[in-house]
This record gives structure tokens, sequence and C-alpha cells, in this order.
């Protein structure tokens, strides 16, 4: 991409360039090496802490927007999250503490909670952070930036479980003595609380979470005027209960209308426009802050993590993944070659890198899995009911064992015909899908050679 333009495809519609088929082994390439550029250039824009010895990140990420003195734990989070992702994806992985020690980020996640400094006194350390729910749900993604689950400091999580409604379910942004802080500025922040607490489901049999799960999921059903994105996030945490609370039924409904609302947006005919992020607005009763959340990339990832190789909800997120490493690796890079996931005006926000990181590693794993392949392709007329395009769960069992047993024993009575062989595997690829091909392929490959 040349300049900040906006990235757009047709999902759906006329048949042109976005109808051709996927070259998903060549997209798999574009993400891992859009996650190398990520990694880059988030290592190259930290920058020191005044009063500690370590380094932070800021909001923005590009050379205009970027300001080496600032930093919050929005920015350090995401930043920490989308290291932990790249190195993770290259065999480099790294827990937590590695993290903290290449990048000196331990205070900023302190295991002990300092009171903050008097209203109206400086706060260099930030430590009113620690009073607002939104900020300690990233703070507590930082924690384990690696999706493993939380071990050890568990002092931002006690602080997290303290500041929820005392009557009421879910967390408010709103500062304690508000009257409209039961009616307002909830939804938002209870969904991204709960999508933190995802790696910490020893906490998921506690009445006040259980509560909040099925306070966001009756939100969703009841509230129709929610954005794709939204719902999305909404979706997403709610995928993450655990236990008890992954078969309320109550959860289990909100879950079916995130699902149902984020598949209709998904096959709706509409531009693909990756680099407008929405903003969504929540307030603690004095001063009104934003997060910004791209519903295409947001969909897209629930979408993989729930739906992922359906009709036709696949070819939308395919494409949006597409468009992500496009954004990433299509020439936009600075004077310094460093490249990033760019939104509006090509500022590369920090927070935003980490989306786009977490949809390119869904998708690789979605494609590790043998996902989606067979529906790489959006095609017009295409039904939209997933359950249609697949036979039931024995019939293909059956077609597979089938194929299997027809492809072992041509290969017995033909040693000598590879050619044979391959024709075999190829008809059997279609009757019983690559199940049978990985199956049976090592078997030939040690009877005939690979």
């Amino acid at each position: 991409m040349n300049g900040p333009r906006a990235i757009v495809r047709r999902v759906r519609g006329k048949q042109d360039e976005s109808d051709e088929a996927v070259d998903l082994a060549a997209m798999v390439l574009a993400s891992r090496t859009a996650l190398l550029s990520l990694r880059s250039l988030v290592t190259a824009r930290k920058v020191p802490v005044n009063h500690l010895s370590g380094h932070a990140w800021g909001q923005w990420l590009d050379e205009p927007s970027h300001h080496k003195e600032h930093w919050g734990r929005f920015g350090t989070s995401a930043a920490l999250q989308v290291l932990a992702i790249a190195h993770a994806e290259h065999g480099d992985g790294q827990d937590f503490e590695q993290l903290q020690a290449v990048h000196n980020v331990a205070d900023l996640f302190p295991a002990q909670l300092a009171d903050p400094p008097p209203v109206g006194e400086e706060d260099p350390l930030k430590l009113r952070d620690f009073q607002a729910p939104m900020k300690l749900a990233f703070c507590i993604d930082a924690l384990s930036p690696n999706f493993t689950e939380i071990g050890g400091t568990r002092a931002l999580v006690d602080r997290l479980l303290e500041l929820q409604l005392p009557e009421d379910p879910g967390w408010s942004t709103r500062h304690e003595g508000d009257d409209l802080r039961t009616i307002h500025d909830r939804l938002l922040v209870t969904a991204f609380a709960l999508l933190a607490l995802r790696r910490l489901p020893n906490l998921h049999r506690r009445n006040d979470i259980v509560r909040a799960y099925r306070y966001l999921a009756e939100s969703v059903a009841a509230d129709r005027k929610l954005g794709p994105d939204v719902v999305a996030l909404c979706g997403l945490a709610l995928d993450g209960g655990q236990g008890d609370i992954a078969d309320d039924n109550r959860v289990r409904a909100g879950l079916v209308e995130c699902d149902a609302l984020s598949a209709e947006w998904a096959t709706d005919d509409r531009p693909l426009i990756i680099d407008r992020p929405y903003f969504r607005s929540y307030s603690d009763g004095e001063n009104t802050d934003y997060m910004f959340l791209s519903p295409e990339i947001v969909v897209s990832l629930f979408l993989f993590q729930r739906r992922a190789g359906e009709r036709p909800v696949a070819p939308f997120a395919i494409r949006v993944v597409e468009a992500v490493t496009e954004s990433i690796n299509g020439g936009h890079g600075h004077a310094s070659g460093l490249r990033g996931f760019q939104v509006q005006n090509g500022q590369e926000g920090t927070v935003d890198q980490l989306w786009a990181a977490r949809l390119l590693s869904v998708f690789l794993a979605d494609q590790r899995r043998g996902r989606s392949t067979a529906v790489a392709t959006a095609t017009q007329g295409a039904s939209t009911t997933p359950a249609d395009t697949k036979a039931p769960l024995k019939v293909r069992l059956g077609i597979a064992g089938t194929g299997a047993i027809v492809v072992a024993a041509a290969a017995l009575l033909a040693p000598g015909a590879p050619t044979i062989i391959a024709a075999l595997l190829a008809v059997a690829a279609v009757v019983g899908g690559s199940p049978v091909v990985r199956l049976v392929k090592p078997f030939l490959d040690r009877r005939f050679g690979s």
C-alpha cells in the first residue's frame, strides 16, 4: 500500500480479483513475515521510563506520531503481547519473565500495588492506572503475553476483582458514587475484563464472575444496536468461559447470538475497510477515553475461533487476513525500514498492532490444523447455512475410511506403479478429504519413496 489510503476489498459480489482462489501457502508466508515486521517495529520503538530503569511503549509506533518519552500501560501491554506472539510463531518463544528481563518492564506490572499520590499531585509512575478497570484488564493480559495460564503475580487480578460493581454484575469505568455508574459504561469494560480473565479458569467458579458472564451474554441478546466490533469482542470474552460457565444456558445463548450476528455481518455485501477502526468511548464520569476496534479484524478473530472453515464465513476472514498482511508488507515502510499495520492517516497504533498480530496468529494456527483450506475461494451464491456444506460425521468417517482402504490396497497390489498410487491418492482426497491423504501418505512414502 502506498500512502494512507483505505484498503478496500469486495467480499462477495461481481467476479473480480477478489473472487479468485486465495493462495493459502503464500498467505501463511506473508503472515509469518508480517509478524517478524511487527516484532522489529515494536522492539525499535520502546522508550525509557523516567524514575525507572526499564523501558515501555506509547500509543503510536509510526515515525511521525511516535514520541520518545511518551509511554503508557495500554501500549506496553500491547507491545509485550505482540512480541510474545511473534516469538512463539517463529520458534523462539519466551515466557513473560524472559520478556521482562529483556525489556525491563517488571516494575510497570508490579507484584504489589502502591497507593497512588493524592489527587492534584504528579503521578510519574501512573499508579492511578491501577484504579481504572479498563487499564487493569490490559495489564492482566500482559502478565502472560504468550497466552498461557497466569501464575505467580496476582495483585493486579485481585485489584480488578475488587473494582467490580458492589451489587450489580460486571464492572463500570465510572467512579464510585457516580449516579450513572450502573447504567452507563459497563458493557465494554466488562467484556475486556472477562477477556483478560479467560486465563484464570480457577476464578470462573466464583459467583461474581458467573454473574458477570451472564450479564454480558444477556446484554448482547438484548441490545440490537451494538456494533459488530463490540458483538465480536463480547463473543471472544464469552467463549473463554470455563467449566460450568461454558455450559450455562444464558452464556450459550449469548454466544449463539454473537455467532449469528457476526456471521450475518461478515456475509453482507460491503466494501471491506480495515484501516478505519471504530472509536468506542467510555467515561469515568469526568473524563472520556476511547478504545479503537476494527470491526473487520475483531469479527474475523471471533469467526476463526468459533467457525473457521465454514461457508461463507471463511472467505471473509481469510480476506481480512490478506488485507492486514498487505498493509504490513505492502511497501509503505518508513525511512528506517520498519513496517507496521496502518490505520487512519498512516498511523500505527500500538494496540492496533496487537489486534493485527492476534489475527495473524489465529490464522496461522488455523492453517496448521488444516482448516479453512476447502473454503478459501469466495463464490457467488454460496449457501449461507454452514451445516449445508458438511456431510454427517459418520458418513464422512465412513467415506474417509473407505478411501484409506482403497489407497492402501492399491499400494500393496501395485508396488511398481507410483502413477496409479498418485491417482488414487487424488481420488481419495476428493472423496474422503485431506485427512485420508494425511493418514495414508506416510505409509506410501515409506513403501515407495517420497
